[in-house]
């Protein structure tokens, strides 16, 4: 029998409700913590009345009340509020309104106050083609000829991804291959060698679940920010995407069944159990709604133990990467269970009322699976995604088929970025063939000092670092920093502290810890790894942002 579990008041939701119907019942009940899904369903059905809230619908007086707030921080130079602001009018706006063409119009603004003159020019068009008001288009071209003048002498601060970091790469490097490891699950191992700097992996995310507190802020589908700039779901208030592509995505799949009671999500849910419900309906989605045959699947084939390598990414073949999802088996435990089974159980309360939902889920069979999926799914997602916290607190979670394999290690060799709705694997240290590559879930020997070694993760860490039978011998293999490695790292302390070029700084790191790998994990040479790390996740981003301003910039074009 397990044993009772302590929440972690971190993880505990701020909503009133759910804090009643959760965490005091828990206090007053210790033992309900052991509850099953079930009883937490039997449990909710008596108290569906608190999640009666008024469901939020477009309204013009809202969107031009939040525009005015918006227009409030934006006097104040408070931008990044202006523009939270800005999109939720935008949301809150009728359609056909020109409240819509404001609040691009405003946004507009932003962006030429932030320089970021391409996403302001696209914000123009977008205004422009929104309904806005003809008397105040002349404060639209004077903003769009002060952008076009800035771009034409050289304002930019940028638009053309780095070279080297570029976009046009093979989705996944070649000769990776996957492998089951008794601890550890599946991984990948590399059959060639890799230098550092090397793109092992560049993939969008399948699936995103973001905090409430982000609907403004990132795209609802794929967690991108994009800058802020996102357009509205043309037919409720509380999401919102990077482009068409990912909206219409989203509609065909998961949004059908949340439009209608996004505003009650917005309320209850937590952001990472949302998993279980956007995967169950985006699973059904893909099975074309065939309920009895996603069953069959999922009954057959779950925790089957996935392999992502075999699925067609070049013809887009979701339903056979939806289908390795299901196989996927979790490593390790799930912190806090009880809140996953709780939130299953109150998204069957929420979803079950949704009329599409009681449309195809009609038997009891039917109704226990979806309870179930929403539970099974959220602890696989869970387990297998990675999180990021852009806003204090706030984060965004996804959930990448390929990336999905790799393992935790604190002497990673490889660096992975969350960033614009993708991840990008990159190599840390020289990797040799056989060698399994591993990423940081956080903790990295560099930082052992700083860290507390009892650090939680959702899983017991078994790496070459933290295994009482492999550490001695890893910290073994470090050698001293000979005279010339000395000489090479104030030379390379001169160029980081330089004027230089983008290109140059990691140019000289990455040469410094191919030449010195023979001296890892020497904690000196670990300084220069230490700093390539960062500087590695600081290009994707760059790269990630000029890529966006350059889409910003097209789109104004056309």
């Amino acid at each position: 029998m397990e044993s009772p579990e302590k929440p972690t008041p971190a993880e505990s939701p701020c909503h009133a409700v759910v804090g009643k119907l959760l965490y005091k019942r828990i206090g007053a009940h210790p033992i309900t913590v052991l509850a099953e899904t079930d009883w937490w369903r039997k449990y909710l059905g008596k108290h569906e009345s608190l999640f009666n809230i008024a469901e939020p619908v477009k309204c013009d007086e809202r969107s031009r009340k939040v525009r005015q707030e918006g227009n409030e921080f934006y006097r104040r130079q408070r931008y990044r509020e202006a523009l939270g602001r800005y999109n939720e009018g935008i949301c809150y706006a009728e359609v056909g309104s020109p409240e819509l063409g404001l609040g691009y119009g405003n946004r507009s603004a932003v962006y030429w106050e932030l320089g970021e003159y391409e996403l302001a020019l696209a914000n123009i068009a977008l205004a422009r083609g929104n309904c806005y008001p003809e008397g105040l288009e002349g404060k639209l071209r004077e903003r769009e000829r002060n952008c076009r003048d800035k771009l034409d002498g050289g304002r930019s601060l940028g638009a053309v991804p780095c070279p080297r970091m570029g976009i046009k790469i093979p989705f996944m490097a070649a000769q990776i291959r996957m492998e089951i490891f008794p601890e550890l699950g599946r991984g990948f191992c590399a059959e060639r060698d890799f230098r550092p700097g090397d793109v092992l992996l560049d993939e969008k995310s399948m699936m995103a679940v973001i905090d409430s507190g982000l609907r403004y802020f990132n795209c609802s589908w794929c967690s991108n920010a994009n800058f802020h700039s996102l357009i509205p779901c043309l037919e409720c208030v509380s999401y919102m995407y990077c482009c068409e592509e990912c909206r219409d995505r989203d509609r065909e799949t998961c949004h059908r069944f949340e439009c209608g009671i996004g505003g009650k999500l917005r309320e209850f849910a937590f952001s990472n159990t949302m998993f279980g419900p956007r995967m169950f309906f985006y699973g059904l989605s893909l099975f074309k709604d065939d309920v009895w045959q996603m069953m069959e699947f999922c009954k057959t084939n779950a925790r089957t133990a996935g392999n992502p390598l075999s699925i067609d990414f070049a013809n887009d073949d979701r339903v056979q990467e939806f289908k390795e999802f299901v196989k996927a088996a979790p490593v390790g435990r799930t912190r806090n269970l009880f809140v996953f089974r709780f939130c299953a159980a109150m998204y069957d309360v929420l979803f079950g009322k949704h009329p599409l939902v009681k449309s195809l889920i009609r038997t009891k069979s039917q109704k226990r699976f979806m309870m179930n999926s929403f539970l099974e799914f959220s602890e696989l997602a869970i387990n297998l995604a990675y999180s990021s916290d852009p806003d204090g607190g706030l984060v965004v979670n996804m959930f990448c088929s390929l990336a999905s394999v790799l393992n935790h290690s604190c002497d990673p060799n490889a660096v992975i970025v969350l960033d614009a709705g993708r991840v990008k694997i990159v190599v840390l240290r020289p990797i040799r063939p056989g060698e399994q590559i591993c990423i940081t879930n956080g903790r990295t020997f560099w930082t052992a000092e700083s860290v507390e070694m009892d650090e939680e993760f959702d899983f017991a860490c078994r790496c070459v670092v933290c295994n009482p039978e492999t550490h001695a011998e890893w910290r073994a293999q470090g050698q001293e920093l000979p005279p010339k490695a000395v000489q090479h790292w104030r030379v390379l302390e001169r160029v980081m502290q330089a004027e230089a070029n983008d290109a140059a700084k990691p140019n000289a790191l990455q040469q410094y810890v191919q030449r010195y790998a023979y001296l890892h994990p020497n904690p000196e040479w670990a300084v220069a790894l230490k700093v390539y790390h960062g500087t590695l996740r600081m290009m994707v981003k760059r790269e990630n942002e000029a890529l966006a301003r350059a889409v910003a910039l097209a789109v104004a074009d056309n």
